[in-house]
């Protein structure tokens, strides 16, 4: 199981810049999947040492999701991960990914995993795990929260024209039929896009005031200076439960990310985790043993 790998994604990086690191390569080319998400490996090294979770017995509100989830998860995918557990492995590879109130998501707050996809609207990756995101919510349904962060590329050039449009939808309740139409590479300028967003009920002068005027931008770089801070630096790039996923990966190689964090819940639920505090349990970094 260990050393196991997925075949590389393809996915957009920013252009290079002084203080990168030597040898990166271009926009578009394929390379080596980030070493944070070896399929399968991934399940052998998580560990759920994570503060907050209880000592024992299962929480008196955990019996209706426990079952939900041992109907998606393996019981061998559990024992490997409950043995990982006890190991002591994967300390630092976790991460904390804020997620604010006004952020984009699509899916039940107190969801069992959470998803944050950093993204780009002119990015033709992020377009292809657009889709793979919305079939995964499809497959999982409650179990599954989708949170949307901007990362728009300098060298995209309707990048964060787009973004602030997508975040201007948001204000009207309006965004996931935006993030849905951006990615059908629907440019702002075409007149059919007006046509479109009337029908949809969204104020099309308003938004396109609210994007000339730049009224967002500052929000998209506090998404922008979340990703950095996490080692964001090409899109798309995921978290699930805190376990970095870089680049456009196939269903199935996501599918089995999001199993993996419903066999992490799963344990934090039976160690007497609350099902509300979940989210937050689940992407604090486990301490050092």
């Amino acid at each position: 199981m260990r050393g196991t790998r997925v075949q590389s994604p393809r996915r957009s990086r920013r252009k290079r810049t002084r203080g990168d690191r030597a040898g990166a390569r271009p926009e578009g080319e394929e390379r080596p999947m980030n070493n944070r998400f070896v399929l399968l490996a991934v399940a052998a090294l998580v560990t759920f040492s994570c503060s907050g979770a209880g000592g024992g017995s299962p929480h008196p509100k955990a019996g209706p999701l426990l079952a939900q989830i041992a109907q998606r998860v393996s019981p061998e995918l559990i024992q490997e991960v409950r043995a990982a557990e006890e190991a002591g492995e994967m300390v630092g590879q976790i991460h904390s990914v804020q997620v604010r109130d006004d952020d984009p998501s699509w899916g039940l707050a107190d969801a069992p995993v959470t998803l944050v996809v950093f993204s780009d609207f002119q990015c033709p990756f992020c377009g292809r795990a657009a889709d793979t995101i919305r079939e995964l919510k499809g497959r999982y349904g409650d179990l599954l929260r989708v949170v949307f962060k901007q990362f728009p590329l300098p060298f995209h050039n309707q990048a964060m024209p787009r973004a602030q449009a997508s975040l201007a939808a948001n204000a009207q309740g309006k965004f996931w039929p935006m993030h849905d139409k951006l990615f059908a590479r629907e440019g702002l300028e075409d007149p059919q896009l007006k046509v479109w967003a009337e029908q949809q009920g969204i104020d099309w002068d308003r938004l396109v005031a609210a994007v000339e005027a730049n009224e967002y931008e500052a929000r998209v770089r506090e998404d922008m200076k979340d990703g950095e801070a996490l080692g964001v630096r090409g899109t798309p790039c995921s978290f699930v439960n805190g376990i970095q996923v870089s680049g456009a990966v196939p269903i199935d190689a996501m599918a089995t990310a999001v199993d993996i964090g419903l066999a992490r819940a799963y344990l934090a639920l039976q160690k007497g985790a609350d099902p509300a505090d979940l989210a937050r349990i689940l992407t604090s970094p486990p301490k050092q043993k």
